[in-house]
């Protein structure tokens, strides 16, 4: 009997909808998730505990179980996964107390629950000529859609939340491939002043307009469409109706400010001295560079990559702050109309700046200057929610105020800071070479080996001197070694020519040197490498064998 395929199995779709929808949602709801299931544990133990007390014989066994796994399962049941119009309106209802705009149909909703508790409600409505499949494609740990021809609306609610919270929910959701900077604006509505943030993204290829609304109890409406044909009827009809049913909502009429400023030290030496007047703080984070480079910058003995910035005309002057956890050497460059207060580069491994004027303020350090170096922190998304609240209160303390916007996509094969138009310019020497260490300074890891390659003070040994050592050691030890070819891989053992140094190396790129004799062993911290001693046929590191 021939297989149906999934895709036409009936109730598949739904359900590959419904698990990329869980998916998405998890972020923002994990912490409420974990404190409702704490509550939890108790509760069904308490019902396995007390069904183990009257439990007399096999049989009242059997129903006594599966009464218990009733019960736990209706009590935990994580999550309701609807894509009937109809639904989905009356959900809209039920949390907003508005129905869709004229036009307008429900996509998807999805409700969370524990132990009967709603945790976190999420309804879309879309026109009713859209298909909700062409929209929404899910992703991980996010909310990833493309409007397409279309203005959709999400409207989501969190049960026990703080204004704060869905605001966090927000910045989760909206993860844009390339974004402009949200604005705060009021729009006029139902005979109010409705306050929004207004800002704009790009998703394959198309820019599109982006509105938020945050209300009282943890609820949020958020509309999102093609720039150039947003549906502000549609936006202006369901502002309208919120604020008919709901006329004394704080949030609705009035957000506090997002970032609060406040007095910032300037003697702090892990700041931006000289900072002036009014601007934003714009992040750009990296893990891993793209773009190699053969000059090592550090001691690390990592990659280490060249990143393009560019920064045009923004609302207000802004403060890069540029983070890397390999290092990198960031190239920026300004279009008309940039301006740029500062610039603070920093990570786990050396960050280094070109491109800018002698007068731009510029701090770089990393966690990989000594006992006294700034604490460095890095953002992006795969930073968890709890420490986001560190690095914001770190972020204030320099800058006087939190991050305003995070990018960690590329647009055009360089991160770009506002509107660009027009030619892009660079100052001062844009050469890498200039950056690297000095020629009589040893990097870290593999290409410190090249160094001492380099400079005859290594070289890679031959197969004979191998076995020579091999013969040697089974005669010491009366042991004839199962040696493997993972023991001594080729290209991986080293002579060396004389005492010298070798650099720090660990795990698979852990290296084996031969020492020949009245040669003594390499000095400083020799990570997992290991040495074959030619004077005695010993072995001093991690190679299995080294312990005989």
């Amino acid at each position: 009997m021939a297989q149906t395929p999934e895709s036409s199995r009936p109730g598949a779709s739904k359900l590959k909808w419904g698990v990329v929808v869980l998916a998405a949602l998890f972020v923002p709801v994990a912490c409420t998730l974990h404190r409702v299931y704490e509550a939890a544990v108790p509760a069904v133990a308490e019902t396995v505990g007390a069904a183990r007390d009257v439990v007399k014989s096999a049989g009242e066994a059997v129903a006594a179980a599966r009464s218990v796994a009733t019960t736990a399962q209706e009590a935990l049941k994580p999550a309701t996964i609807t894509r009937e119009p109809a639904v989905v309106e009356e959900w809209l209802k039920d949390a907003f107390r508005i129905a869709p705009p004229p036009g307008y149909a429900g996509a998807f909703g999805v409700r969370t629950q524990l132990l009967g508790l709603q945790v976190m409600q999420l309804t879309a409505v879309i026109p009713q000529d859209a298909k909700a499949e062409e929209i929404f494609q899910g992703g991980r740990n996010q909310i990833r859609f493309s409007p397409g021809s279309h203005t959709i609306f999400l409207a989501a609610r969190f049960n026990k939340s703080n204004p704060a919270e869905a605001q966090e929910a927000f910045a989760e959701m909206e993860q844009a491939d390339r974004k402009q900077p949200y604005e705060r604006v009021f729009i006029e509505a139902g005979g109010k002043r409705v306050a929004a943030l207004r800002g704009a993204f790009e998703r394959h290829g198309q820019w599109n307009t982006a509105v938020a609304v945050f209300l009282d109890g943890g609820r949020m409406l958020y509309a999102a469409g093609p720039r150039d044909a947003f549906d502000d009827k549609a936006l202006a009809q369901v502002l309208a109706s919120l604020v008919k049913v709901h006329p004394a909502d704080d949030l609705l009429y009035a957000h506090a400010t997002a970032s609060p400023r406040r007095a910032v030290n300037r003697n702090d030496p892990c700041g931006v001295p000289g900072l002036k007047g009014d601007y934003d703080v714009v992040a750009i984070s990296v893990t891993r560079g793209s773009v190699e480079i053969e000059e090592q910058i550090d001691m690390s003995g990592q990659r280490v990559a060249l990143e393009d910035v560019v920064v045009g005309e923004t609302p207000n002057p802004v403060v890069l702050l540029l983070m890397g956890d390999s290092p990198v050497v960031w190239k920026v460059g300004r279009s008309p109309g940039a301006r740029i207060a500062g610039v603070l580069a920093q990570g786990r491994h050396r960050q280094a700046v070109l491109g800018l004027p002698e007068s731009t303020p510029i701090t770089t350090y990393s966690g990989s200057d000594g006992a006294n170096a700034c604490p460095y922190f890095l953002v992006g998304e795969r930073v968890y929610i709890s420490d986001k609240a560190k690095i914001q209160a770190r972020v204030t303390e320099l800058f006087g105020r939190g991050i305003d916007e995070l990018i960690t996509r590329k647009a055009n094969q360089r991160f770009q800071v506002g509107t660009i138009d027009g030619p892009v310019t660079h100052a001062g020497n844009l050469d890498v070479k200039r950056l690297a260490l000095p020629d009589d300074v040893m990097p870290g890891g593999q290409p410190g080996v090249d160094w001492l390659v380099n400079r005859k003070k290594l070289r890679v040994a031959t197969p004979e001197e191998v076995a020579a050592w091999r013969k040697g050691f089974e005669s010491r030890t009366g042991r004839t070694q199962a040696f493997t070819e993972s023991d001594f891989r080729s290209g991986e053992v080293y002579m060396l020519n004389g005492e010298t140094r070798v650099p720090y190396l660990a795990g698979a790129n852990s290296r084996t040197f031969i020492v020949p004799a009245g040669v003594p062993l390499p000095a400083g911290d020799r990570g997992h490498n290991s040495f074959l001693l030619m004077d005695g046929y010993r072995c001093v590191g991690t190679l299995r064998f080294c312990n005989l």
